[in-house]
């Protein structure tokens, strides 16, 4: 720009004269602050000429006060800034003016500054135009803080808050600060999308919007606000933002809400339904309005908290844990947050429980403290309803358990068939009173038999039938209602350790299982204190268990269910008395015609075991069959057999041919256990165990098989079995039992009869049998006494006719021994003297002893021992006599040149002693006999041995008296005969004594008694002249007394070195005689030994003269070697 005074080309003018004519004022000032330029607009600003403006600075022209005001900015711009800045001057000419001024620096062409533009542009009007609106503005802010509605105004499309009313900062809290878009201040409090949905939609199209009772969730508090949304728009028409207008009817809406509720809840309840339908119905109410999930808890029994009902919105909402529920319950006391409200509630019927009412988080919506109180209002609707629906309830559960025990009474009226009865009752308690059901009858033995069953469906009912096979052994809970019909019937809670427990087997556990039942219940059903019946229930796949009403209805259905078994069993024994008394009449005229025929058979074993099988046959069954029991009870023999069908008897008769075994059969286990035994279920039963058995069952299709024992004085002696083989035909146990009991004693007393017989027979053979045994030795004896007195002149003579007086005087004494010991047998006085032996030398000494004999007839005897030869315990003289009687019984039944051979062997721990012989043998059918007393095989003509029948029947029993056993065999007639005894033997290297025999020599050794002084005591002259004589010629000095008053009158003369007295003698016996003797003082005789010599020959015999004062017994016949021996021993001093 050129300055004043400058040449101007035509542009500079042109400009000059353009800016003299705008009316913006414009200057120039240079690097001094001069002004170099001033347009006429500019000077009459200031109120000037130009001449008072240009050449001045500016500090000049603007004055002090406005230069202060500017100085800055023109520093600025001179150092290069353009300057626009709006300010208030004070002028002189004018006052303050507010101007809007541009400082727009010119440089020069090396860059330096050398001044700048000015344009001032009055703006002092606008100025006050917008002072005007911001008064208004302030005006309307104030009209905010008076308003009690929360009013804002958000400015342009982000919509920014430039005003608010203190109800809205109030409500949206320091987030909401002037000049935040609208868009952060939502999020962050959380009021979501919509709100600013509708400033958009409001701002975008202009319109109002109008949204009642809206509800938000402002600092954890749930507030309703009535809003209206409008623009905001210039003086063009033009929106500029929104304005929104709410009113907060919070407490109006909420107070409005809890009262429909209510109602709503009310109404809802209003409705009659099942308490549980009920708990559902509350749930309902009141989501989503009072919650977002809604749990009804219930206490149970057993104390556990458990959900029965729970409702729920789409939101998830948290839930409280079990033990804060548990402590609502128990302390009646509410628990609340913003989250979940717990109020108690009453189920009825007792039963304490609680209602859980949750809000779920993000929801837009939390429980205000006044919702507790409202949760407390609906837990009474509810707890009123619940007691209507209980009240309901009972009445319909009273109507359908009249209809079902209505329908029990017409069940239980209608038959008189038990089981029949059960097996429908068991389908009418399936579902009412569980899913599973089982009836079983006790019968009078205790027994429980399942009869009925039924389940809710086939394949259950199917697993409970499969149970009949244990019912005789029922579960714990039927075992407990038979055993106590008086106690209350107890609910038993099935776990799977239970179930384990209660099972018999892994079979009947897989059953339990299967069945699934949850809990169980048994009743009793019981008259007088006895249970008849069981009614067993169960609950499984249905989800139930058994509470208290349950068990009520069972527990009356049970009490008339007992009338109707109790009638029914009175019926039925009323029609068993009646078949009993036509039965008892049956078998009164069977008994009739049985005891006939029993009379008429009754002396003959073989025709009554005949007339047993026969009558018992036609009175009970098809076949009959007598069987008797061995002699060592083993085996079980066939006597008799009889079949209303010729042919079936044949058949039976070629079954039955051998003797059956006690052990494992029909007739055994009747024999064993002395009780009739009966078999239903065919040849397999395990009753038959024999192959006949079986054999005959299946060919003759026998349905029934009973056995009864024969028993007399509670000895089994055998069985009679009987056979059914007919469709229909029942046999008739006590029937049986009868005949068996008189067959019994009609075959014991054919026994008896027959043994009578053949005692009687037996009593005359041994009579006859002694007394040839005797009159034979003796006919010997007195013939040779007669030869010798008529020819005492021949002393060959003599000679032999004394030793044949001898030989057969001896016999007789072996006779007498042999009848002595079998009355010490008989009468169990037998008594042993058991020492260590060596049987060698035992039974050497007994062939010794009869050698002579076999000799006579040229037997050879051949003894072979084993060596070593085991030894035995045994007493000496007894195991010789056992010798010595199988060695003689061999010698008299052998040939003439026979051969008798005795063998000593051990055999494992027993010493065998074998005697064998080639003679003429033994009868199979006598074999069984050997052994008896006084038995003998029928001799054939000319081959009679004689002999009374004792000596094997002695061997036996001191055989089995020493522990052995003795046994014989035989091929029959002419085949020799076989004796073996079995002893214990000693082990191997025993160290023990071993007794020896005395030597022949000693035995028979003739005793010297000179000088012996012997006072002898007999009655019997002869005897007592024989002893005098021999002991006499032994040396004794013998003084002889008839009695013993006698004797006595003897020992006062003279006191004698030895007494030997008789027993049995007339005046004073021997007894009376040693006592007087033992009562006198030692110079009187008092200690004199004595010897008891007396026919009384028993061990008690010995015993006595004993304790008499005796010190030895002598059995007569004695020789007078054996006194003289024995006078011998009690003198030693003087006898040699």
């Amino acid at each position: 720009m050129n300055g004043p005074g400058e040449p101007a080309n035509d542009l500079s003018a042109a400009l000059a004269d353009i800016m003299e004519l705008v009316p913006t004022r414009i200057a120039y000032i240079d690097a001094g602050e001069r002004f170099r330029f001033a347009n006429r607009a500019y000077v009459a600003w200031h109120g000037r000429g130009v001449d008072e403006v240009v050449g001045h600075t500016a500090r000049e022209v603007l004055g002090e006060t406005a230069y202060a005001i500017v100085h800055e900015h023109i520093r600025g711009a001179l150092a290069g800034e353009t300057q626009r800045f709006d300010t208030e001057i004070p002028y002189a000419e004018r006052g303050a003016r507010w101007v809007e001024v541009v400082y727009l620096p010119r440089r020069a062409d090396d860059g330096r500054v050398h001044g700048f533009v000015v344009t001032v542009t009055d703006i002092t009007d606008r100025k006050n135009a917008a002072s005007e609106v911001e008064r208004g503005r302030a005006r309307i802010q104030h009209a905010f803080t008076q308003l009690p509605a929360i009013v804002s105004l958000a400015l342009g499309p982000d919509h920014v808050l430039a005003a608010m009313s203190p109800s809205a900062i109030e409500a949206l809290g320091p987030l909401a600060a002037l000049g935040r878009p609208l868009r952060d201040v939502v999020e962050e409090l959380g009021m979501g999308a919509p709100v600013l949905a509708l400033y958009d939609r409001v701002y975008r199209e202009g319109a109002v919007v109008r949204t009642p009772a809206t509800h938000y969730v402002l600092h954890g508090r749930e507030r309703v606000f009535d809003s209206t949304y409008q623009p905001l728009r210039d003086e063009h028409g033009g929106i500029e933002g929104v304005i929104s207008f709410s009113l907060d009817v919070t407490e109006r809406a909420l107070a409005a809400r809890r009262r429909d509720l209510l109602a709503s809840v009310g109404s809802a309840l209003a409705e009659t339904r099942t308490p549980d339908a009920t708990l559902a119905c509350l749930a309902d109410a009141v989501v989503p309005t009072l919650a977002d999930r809604a749990i009804v808890h219930r206490r149970d029994e057993d104390g556990t908290v458990r959900r029965v009902v729970e409702r729920a919105s789409d939101a998830p909402a948290p839930t409280r844990d079990v033990a804060a529920i548990a402590d609502v319950i128990d302390r009646a006391e509410a628990i609340a947050s913003s989250e979940v409200i717990v109020v108690p509630l009453a189920l009825g019927g007792g039963t304490r429980g609680a209602l859980e009412l949750t809000r779920a988080q993000g929801s837009g919506r939390v429980h205000a403290s006044e919702d507790v109180a409202l949760a407390h209002e609906i837990a009474r609707l509810g707890e009123t309803a619940l007691d209507r629906a209980h009240a309901h309830a009972a009445l319909e559960e009273a109507r359908a358990n009249d209809a079902f025990l209505a329908e029990a009474a017409h069940i239980l009226s209608a038959s008189l068939d038990v089981d029949e009865t059960l097996r429908r009752i068991a389908r009418l308690a399936v579902p009412m009173l569980g899913d599973l059901c089982v009836l079983g009858v006790v019968e009078r033995d205790g027994r429980h038999r399942q009869v009925a069953e039924a389940a809710d469906d086939d394949a259950q009912e199917a697993r409970l039938r499969a149970l009949r096979r244990w019912s005789e052994h029922p579960l714990a809970p039927i075992a407990s209602a038979i055993e106590r019909p008086g106690d209350e019937p107890a609910i038993t809670e099935l776990d799977d350790a239970l179930v384990d427990r209660m099972a018999r087997d892994p079979e009947e556990l897989a059953i339990l299982r299967e069945l699934g039942a949850r809990t169980s219940l048994a009743v009793p059903i019981a008259a007088h204190g006895r249970t008849l019946a069981v009614l067993h229930l169960g609950m499984a796949r249905s989800g139930r268990r058994h509470g208290p009403r349950h068990r009520a209805l069972a527990m009356r259905l049970a009490a008339r269910a007992a009338i109707s078994l109790e009638n029914a069993h009175l019926y039925t024994e009323a029609r068993e008395a009646a078949t009993e008394r036509a039965r008892d009449a049956q078998r009164l005229r069977a008994l009739a015609d049985i005891s006939r025929v029993f009379a008429e058979v009754s002396l003959d074993p073989e025709l009554a075991y005949d007339a047993i099988a026969r009558i018992a046959a036609q009175k009970l069954g098809d076949l009959a069959a007598i069987n008797l029991l061995s002699h060592d009870g083993e085996w079980l023999e066939t006597v008799a057999l009889h079949h209303l069908d010729p042919a079936r008897e044949a058949l039976a008769h070629a079954i039955f041919t051998r003797p059956t075994p006690v052990e494992g059969s029909l007739n055994g286990e009747a024999v064993r256990t002395g009780k009739v035994v009966r078999m239903q279920h065919g040849p397999r039963d395990p009753h038959v165990a024999t192959d006949a058995g079986r054999r005959y069952i299946d060919e003759a299709q026998a349905r029934e098989v009973v056995a009864a024992p024969l028993e007399v004085r509670g000895r089994v002696i055998g069985t009679i079995a009987v056979t059914s083989e007919r469709e229909g035909k029942s046999l008739d146990i006590e029937l049986l039992e009868e005949i068996a009991h008189r067959a019994a004693l009609l075959i014991e007393n054919a026994r008896l009869f027959r043994a009578a017989q053949d005692a009687t027979r037996m009593r005359d053979e041994l009579v006859a049998t002694v007394s040839h045994e005797l009159r034979t030795p003796l006919n010997a004896i007195l013939g040779w006494a007669a030869i010798a007195r008529a020819r005492t002149e021949d002393a060959t003579l003599i000679t032999r006719a004394l030793e044949t007086i001898e030989r057969n005087a001896r016999a007789q004494a072996k006779l007498v021994d042999d009848l002595l010991d079998v009355a010490r047998i008989v009468g169990g006085t037998m008594r042993l003297e058991s020492a260590d032996l060596e049987p060698e030398l035992v039974a050497r000494a007994a062939i010794d002893a009869l050698r002579p004999a076999a000799d006579a007839r040229r037997v050879r005897i051949d003894l072979v021992a084993e060596d070593p030869c085991p030894r035995v315990r045994a007493d000496a003289s007894r195991l010789q006599q056992i010798v010595w009687n199988l060695v003689s019984n061999a010698v008299k039944f052998s040939r003439d040149d026979g051969h008798v051979r005795v063998t000593l062997r051990r055999n494992g721990d027993a010493l065998e002693i074998v005697v064998e012989d080639d003679g003429i043998g033994i009868e199979p059918s006598f074999l069984p006999h050997v052994f008896e007393r006084f038995r003998q095989a029928r001799p054939t003509p000319g081959r009679g041995k004689g002999g009374v029948g004792l000596g094997l029947a002695i061997v036996r029993h001191l055989v089995e008296a020493h522990g052995g056993t003795v046994s014989v065999a035989s091929d029959g007639r002419d085949r020799g005969t076989r004796f073996v005894v079995r002893l214990p033997a000693r082990p191997d290297g025993a160290d023990s004594a071993t007794h020896a025999l005395p030597e022949p020599s000693a035995l028979n050794g003739v005793v010297r008694l000179d000088g012996v002084q012997v006072l002898l005591v007999e009655d019997d002259d002869d005897t007592r002249e024989a002893l005098r004589v021999a002991l006499s010629a032994a040396g004794a000095e013998v003084v002889d007394a008839r009695d013993g008053a006698e004797a006595l009158r003897a020992l006062d003369r003279a006191v004698p070195d030895v007494i030997v007295s008789d027993v049995a003698m007339p005046v004073l016996d021997g007894y009376g005689f040693l006592r007087a003797v033992r009562a006198r003082p030692q110079v009187g005789g008092g200690n004199v030994p004595a010897i008891a010599m007396t026919a009384f020959a028993r061990p008690e015999d010995a015993w006595r003269a004993r304790e008499a004062g005796f010190q030895t017994h002598l059995a007569k016949p004695a020789d007078p070697a054996t006194v003289a021996r024995a006078i011998a021993e009690m003198t030693p001093r003087r006898a040699r």
